[in-house]
This record gives structure tokens, C-alpha cells and sequence, in this order.
């Protein structure tokens, strides 16, 4: 009797593992191509700090904090310390949280006492966004893993001694370090924790926030010191003033994701208003809805984001896919078994796989590189093989300046640029599709021409004329007397390493 119970468990729980493995393997086949632009980014910053020149973008200059995620950077840096190429090792560090993410959901399935609830074994890593950036080139899948483990391991605890809050301060303040709004979920867990464990809130509080502080307070210390500023560069690029345009793309792009099968968001909000209808609205319940609701607030004042795959939003399958579980299984009116259990979570994998091979605003990107990456990758090995050292005036900022590793740039929608990125542009009106993409809206004109550059690439990396402008320091120049005197265009045909024949179109600077 006890084999055939045991037997059942064990079917109940392999047959869903086998199937999440399918679905997350075809997953990563359809998107296997996809690979970023800005992932060159931090491959740069990487690799400029390996070779002993500090962590910066341009060699022997200020260093300006124009990446996002420090612990991505860290361990991008470690791998290629020891001889691994840079995007072989930032896929490996994400296909690693990816299988992170399956083991800690299959951890935690086992913790629970009905078989409907292994359910968020499936939900999280057979996401297509999830399953596109284990290969993307940033550091998506590490910042869910990390929060995932830092607010299930939260809620799971009713009486946690100073130790296990600790560890928990320790994964929010790892979970910060490779994303700062990862100090919004370990807030929230401040606020409620004396409601949460209410019988040894004192030591948890105190843990909570001493692990926390040791990594996340510790890097703003040093971020202080080497760079000179408590928030980061990208802050200041993408974030100052506040207009009604960007709050409704960042509405836009959150009621996307909301409507977007399995319908997670709203998932999770009726099983909250379940809860609240049937009394049993606990206080892990509360900070697991009221996180969902914050950072979908302060994904809308972000403006939402650019990247294909909803990138900005999957961390809210963490608390979304919490709450759903959560729900009072043995109310429920009718049963599930191993096999149904497997058929539901396989259909719902397959809804969310079916995506990423259809045609969508932020879908079909992924089943593909990132042409800027691709363009930018050839125009950066054309310029470090046929120009001399020079400095150079680039909207792409990712892939041009990783793969001319021996030239200077000036990234010109500021994200690496301290002055571009301070610039006050709130009573400039966007006057291309370009300029209103988020993080894409600053610029300076009078600030490029000031530095000089040899050439300067406008619009995307191949480059466009000065009629075509596509952002705001492209419209600047093309409009500068001083511009159309100094420089002249240079129209450059070449075959690239993608074996594309390829036209750069750039201004050099007159003699």
C-alpha cells in the first residue's frame, strides 16, 4: 500500500519535471539565435576591467557606472579571468540561473501538501520570456532566481530565527546587486515582517536587514567611492522627470504583458481576491500582492522597456506565481491527480512556448539575434581592423565598441556617458518613432561636436544620413552649421564576419 502511495508521489512529481524539461528545451531551440545588443555592454566593461584598466567603459577615462548589474558583471569577469570567451560565459551564467529556477521550483513543490500546487514548478522557468533570456545576454533569469529564493524563502518562514533571516537579507541584497529594484521587493519585507513573524520579529527584522545591507549598503559605499555617485548612471539616462508619454508607454507595455497567455498577472489577482473574499487573506499573502502591485507601478513611471520578451516584468512571475498557489486546495471543488496535474501544467507550457513563434510586438525578436548586434558586431570589427585608435560617436553602444576594443566612444544616448545623461530633454518634444523608445530620448548635439570625435556613426550602427536623423543628437547635428563644416560623409562597403554585404554610412571628421 505504502509503495503504490510512494509510487503515486513519484509519478505525480517526475512526469511534470519531464515534460518542464521538453517545453524549456524547446524553448531555448526556438530562440537559440537570440542574443542582445546591450549585453555588449557589460561584456565591455568586463573585459576592460580583466585587463587590469578598472571598471569602465572608455579606457583612461572617469569611470561612469553605465551598467546595470554588478553581480552579472562579477561573474562575467571571474569566467573570463580564466580564459572563457565573454558571451559563451554570460550564456553559461544564465543557463545556469535558468536551471537554478527549475531546481528551487522543484524544491519547493515538494514542500507542498497538494498536488495543484506543483504547478509553480511549470509556470516560472517554462515562461517564454525566461527561456529567451537564459540566452538573451543579460541578467534576467539570475535576478528571478535570486528573488525567487529570497521572497519564497521570506514567506515560507513563520518563525525564522536571526540566522535564516540572515540568509534571506543575504539573497535580497545578491538579488540587488544584479538589479536595484530588487530593494523594493526587501522594503516591502521590512514593512511586513513584524506583521509576518510576529512571535520573533525583532531578530528577523534585524537579520533581514543586516543581510542586506552587508552586499547591497556595502556596494552604494564603494559605488561612492570609485564612481563618485550614490545612483547609477543608467538611472539618470533612463529615469529623471516625469511626462504623461512615458507613463502611457508604461502602461502600454504592462498591460501587454498582462494579456499575454498564461495570464499570470490576472491569475494572481483573483486568487488574492479569493482570499480576501474568504477570509483568509494572510499577512505573506498581502506582501506578495502588494509587491506585485509596487513594482508594476514603478514599471509604468520606468516607461516599460524596448527588449523584446517583456524582459522588465518576468520578475513579477515570482509573486504572481506564489499567489496562485497559495490558494485553500482542499475547498477546492474538485481534485487533481499526477496525470491531470501534467496535463494542465504541460498545456499551459505549451500556450506560453507557442508565443515566441508567432507573430507579437514583443515576441519575434527573440527567435533571432538582435540586429543591432549583428550590424553593430561587423561595423566594430571592420572599424578595430581598418581605422587607427580614434574616437568614436555611436548611438550603438553595445556590439560597435566590444568588438573595437582599441577605440575610444562617445555613447550619445548617454547611457555611458555622464554628461548626456544629466542633460535636462523634459521640453524637448520626441520628433521620431526612435527618441520614444524607453532609454532612448537623450542626446546633446553641442556636447559631441565639443568632444571632437574622428567619426561619428548616426542613427543605428550602420548608419544613416544626416536627412534621416533617428534620435535627438542625430536632429542636433544634422542641424549644426558647425557639423556640416567639420565633417563629411564617407559611404563604406565592406563584407562582414556574417558574411552580409554590408554599407557603413559615418562622418569623418575633415583634416
Amino acid at each position: 500500500m505504502f509503495s503504490s502511495v510512494e509510487n503515486h508521489e513519484k509519478t505525480s512529481i517526475t512526469l511534470p519535471v519531464i515534460l518542464l524539461v521538453v517545453v524549456v528545451g524547446a524553448g531555448i531551440y526556438v530562440q537559440r539565435n537570440f542574443y542582445h545588443d546591450d549585453a555588449y555592454i557589460t561584456l565591455r566593461y568586463a573585459q576592460n576591467w580583466i585587463d587590469g584598466n578598472g571598471l569602465t567603459w572608455n579606457v583612461n577615462e572617469k569611470p561612469v557606472e553605465g551598467f546595470t548589474s554588478f553581480l552579472h558583471l562579477a561573474c562575467l569577469s571571474v569566467l573570463g579571468i580564466f580564459g572563457m570567451d565573454l558571451q559563451l560565459a554570460s550564456q553559461c551564467i544564465r543557463l545556469g540561473a535558468l536551471a537554478g529556477i527549475i531546481f528551487y521550483s522543484w524544491r519547493y513543490s515538494k514542500t507542498q501538501n497538494n498536488a495543484c500546487n506543483q504547478m509553480c514548478l511549470m509556470l516560472i522557468p517554462s515562461s517564454f520570456g525566461i527561456t529567451a533570456w537564459a540566452i538573451g545576454g543579460l541578467e534576467t533569469t539570475l535576478f528571478v532566481l535570486l528573488l525567487q529564493m529570497a521572497c519564497w524563502q521570506f514567506a515560507a518562514s513563520t518563525s525564522p530565527n536571526t540566522k535564516q533571516s540572515l540568509a534571506t537579507g543575504l539573497l535580497f541584497g545578491a538579488a540587488a546587486l544584479t538589479r536595484p529594484e530588487a530593494g523594493l521587493f526587501w522594503a516591502l519585507a521590512v514593512l511586513f515582517t513584524p506583521a509576518m513573524h510576529r512571535k520573533t520579529w525583532k531578530p528577523s527584522l534585524a537579520g533581514l536587514i543586516t543581510g542586506f545591507m552587508v552586499l547591497a549598503g556595502s556596494y552604494v559605499c564603494w559605488r561612492w567611492s570609485y564612481f563618485g555617485e550614490l545612483l547609477p548612471n543608467t538611472y539618470h539616462a533612463k529615469l529623471t522627470g516625469l511626462d504623461s508619454e512615458r507613463l502611457q508607454d508604461g502602461f502600454h507595455y504592462l498591460h501587454t504583458f498582462a494579456r499575454t497567455p498564461a495570464y499570470l498577472l490576472v491569475l494572481a489577482a483573483g486568487m488574492t481576491l479569493q482570499h480576501c473574499y474568504r477570509k483568509t487573506l494572510s499577512a505573506s499573502v498581502l506582501y506578495m500582492f502588494t509587491s506585485l502591485v509596487i513594482f508594476c507601478c514603478y514599471i509604468v513611471f520606468a516607461g516599460g522597456d524596448h527588449m523584446p520578451a517583456h524582459r522588465m516584468l518576468l520578475v513579477t512571475l515570482v509573486p504572481a506565481t506564489w499567489l496562485i498557489n497559495s490558494r485553500d486546495h482542499d475547498r477546492c471543488p474538485f481534485k487533481i491527480n499526477g496525470n491531470k496535474l501534467a496535463a494542465i501544467i504541460f498545456a499551459i507550457a505549451l500556450l506560453q512556448m507557442w508565443l515566441p513563434i508567432t507573430p507579437g510586438q514583443w515576441l519575434e525578436n527573440t527567435r533571432h539575434i538582435d540586429r543591432a548586434a549583428v550590424d553593430g558586431r561587423d561595423v566594430g570589427i571592420w572599424l578595430e581592423a581598418n581605422e587607427p585608435e580614434s574616437l568614436i560617436a555611436v548611438n550603438t553602444a553595445g556590439s560597435t565598441p566590444y568588438f573595437a576594443a582599441s577605440h575610444q566612444f562617445i555613447d550619445m544616448l548617454g547611457l555611458n556617458d555622464a554628461t548626456i545623461a544629466r542633460r535636462d530633454v523634459s521640453g524637448i518634444k520626441p520628433t521620431t518613432q526612435w527618441q520614444e523608445l524607453p532609454g532612448h530620448g537623450k542626446g546633446d548635439g553641442d556636447y559631441v561636436l565639443s568632444r571632437n570625435p574622428d567619426l561619428i556613426i548616426l542613427g543605428p550602427a550602420l548608419g544613416v544620413s544626416m536627412a534621416d536623423p533617428w534620435f535627438l543628437t542625430d536632429i542636433e547635428l544634422a542641424d549644426s552649421p558647425a557639423f556640416k563644416e567639420l565633417y563629411q560623409e564617407d559611404i563604406i562597403q565592406f563584407t562582414g564576419q556574417s558574411g552580409k554585404r554590408r554599407t557603413l554610412r559615418l562622418y569623418r571628421r575633415k583634416q
